[in-house]
């Protein structure tokens, strides 16, 4: 079962109109993925990116 953690940046989820959920890679991080968002145009975005457990959605496969 994964952890329930998810990073929020940028604006306040309630009062936003926009949101964005972003999904890390495996052996990646949530931190990782929103490094991203410094090369997209989402400055008027609230993101939300879930942590994996030990940074793999899938670890069987």
């Amino acid at each position: 079962m994964h952890s329930k953690k998810i990073i929020q940046k940028g604006g306040n989820l309630t009062a936003s109109s926009r949101v964005m959920i972003m999904i890390h890679g495996r052996g990646a991080s949530a931190e990782d993925i929103l490094g991203l968002a410094a090369h997209l145009p989402v400055n008027h975005f609230t993101l939300l990116a879930p942590q994996a457990t030990n940074n793999t959605w899938y670890p069987y496969s």
